[in-house]
This record gives C-alpha cells, sequence and structure tokens, in this order.
C-alpha cells in the first residue's frame, strides 16, 4: 500500500466544489500543496497512520466540515510480510482503508465523522472518473483551531472476507457514492 499526494490539478479542484464547512477553510492554493503530507505512524505499534492538516484549521462549534486531505492510497501494491514462512499477499481485494478520529480530538472537542467510519476502497483509487482524493469530514462540537500539520484522524489498513458464492463484477467509474447508483 502507498499513500500518494493528489495532482495539483485536484487539489485546486476542490475550491470549485460545494461541500459543507469550506468557508471555514483556506482556499485550496499551490502553497498549502506543498504543506500535504503522507500519512505517517507515531510509533513502531501504531495501528494508524495519521493524517495531517495542510493548512490551519479555525472550525466553529457545532459545524461540519469535509476537508480535502489532498491524500488517495494505492491499495494494489504486493506486500511482503516479514516472516520468512509468510506468503505474498494481493492487497488489491483483501483491505480496505478506514478512517476514525483521533481520540484526543474526539475527547477534547468532540470530534466526529458523520459517516461514522470512512471506508475507502481499493478501487476509489485512479479509477476512469475519479483520482481518488480522500475528503475527510469532521464534525466538533466546541471551536477547534490547530495549526497546519496537526495530526487530525487516522487511517487503518483493515482485511475483508469475501464469501465463497460471491460474483460481484461491477466496476467502480467516480468518486464518493458513485456505487450506489
Amino acid at each position: 500500500m502507498a499513500f500518494e499526494k493528489i495532482s495539483l490539478e485536484t487539489w485546486l479542484k476542490f475550491n470549485t466544489l460545494n461541500y459543507e464547512g469550506t468557508e471555514y477553510l483556506p482556499r485550496t492554493d499551490e502553497l498549502n500543496y506543498k504543506h500535504i503530507a503522507k500519512p505517517e505512524r507515531s510509533t513502531s505499534k501504531s495501528a494508524g497512520y495519521d493524517f495531517k492538516l495542510p493548512f490551519d484549521i479555525d472550525v466553529p462549534a457545532n459545524q461540519t466540515i469535509v476537508l480535502p486531505s489532498g491524500i488517495k492510497a494505492n491499495m494494489d501494491d504486493l506486500v511482503r510480510p516479514e516472516a520468512s514462512n509468510a506468503i505474498d499477499v494481493k492487497l488489491s481485494s483483501k483491505v480496505f482503508l478506514a478512517l476514525y478520529p483521533r481520540s484526543s480530538l474526539g475527547f477534547g472537542y468532540r470530534f466526529s465523522m458523520p459517516n461514522t467510519i470512512p471506508i475507502i476502497d481499493a478501487d476509489y483509487y485512479n479509477n476512469s472518473d475519479n483520482e481518488g482524493h480522500i475528503l475527510i469530514a469532521f464534525r466538533v462540537g466546541v471551536p477547534l483551531k490547530l495549526p497546519a500539520g496537526s495530526k487530525f484522524c487516522q487511517g487503518i489498513i483493515q482485511k475483508y472476507f469475501i464469501m465463497e458464492d460471491d460474483n460481484a463484477k461491477g466496476v467502480r467509474t467516480g468518486g464518493i457514492g458513485s456505487t450506489g447508483k
């Protein structure tokens, strides 16, 4: 799995989208594009990859924000586990990325995600109509002011299984909500 920055073109396009709470965010521009950081684990035993803010935010209480992360996740890489007897695992059909609030923000600011646990499927990345930009919606119960570079949510790679009689053959061609059409 690899986290990647989205293209500058997609980053700038966020300014033209009409998502909730964007009036509380700075415009996406070339300067804050340079500050997009790939998610990283903070310790060797961390489960989550911390997503960081590419710019300062100042969010009023009881407001929902859709924030551009500037990140996409390529889950088609081949992973080689460290154990010598382990088998290579193809990620594209066996894992997804789930996003969770950082617990410190939940306790201190009642930070929550309106869609509960966002699920990023492997086919969200670079399909025919979508680059795979991960947009993160959140809501705070008290005012929240954080500087650029602050960790605000974490992505955890999770394994899933499919039923023996599964015969899904659909192909994603879009972004948020595209599989429900």
